[in-house]
């Protein structure tokens, strides 16, 4: 005779067998991130795999080859990483995040050293005490970059200010 066993429980154990688990992160894998999330609201919720790729309308088999990291989190459509964040209840910038489809470096603006010496010379050019010393266009484009970044630097002290973080000036070793 069989004997009808608790549902909740048998669900619960289902999902922790069919649910496959994730290797340790290590900064190059940022898919698992957030595979680990999915997994874990998953079993939260009580719902097996199929359930919850059903929830996120993707194909049980994509969710897998997700879950193996044979398809990368962060080549996932936007359609998908937004219906991700729903079921996650996250902001999609966060999730595009955990997918390692963006980076918190993509945030940050970084100029280029010509660029730092073009605002440089423009404060230059504002600052009543420096305005008269300053090179004009024509000698400004003529002038050596090591020239340029000298006057630059010159500038940044006198003028207690900050354009560079301090890698552009080389050090020379007596």
């Amino acid at each position: 005779m069989v004997t009808p066993k608790d549902k909740s429980k048998s669900r619960q154990q289902s999902v922790k067998r069919t649910t496959p688990k994730p290797r340790a992160e290590t900064p190059q894998e940022t898919y698992e991130a957030l595979m680990l999330k999915l997994w874990e609201k998953a079993a939260a919720n009580n719902e097996s795999p199929a359930e919850l790729a059903a929830s996120l309308d993707i194909s049980y088999p994509y969710l897998l080859a997700l879950a193996r990291g044979e398809r990368p989190t962060s080549g996932m459509t936007r359609v998908h990483l937004v219906s991700v964040a729903k079921y996650l209840s996250l902001p999609v910038g966060q999730v595009y995040l955990l997918a390692g489809a963006l980076s918190p470096e993509d945030f940050i603006f970084e100029p280029t050293q010509d660029e730092k010496m073009q605002y440089a010379l423009e404060a230059m050019r504002n600052d009543p005490l420096w305005t008269a010393h300053t090179p004009n266009k024509k000698v400004w484009q003529h002038a050596d970059p090591s020239l340029k970044l000298l006057i630059c630097l010159l500038y940044e002290r006198a003028a207690r200010t900050s354009f560079f973080d301090g890698t552009e000036a080389p050090v020379v070793k007596q």
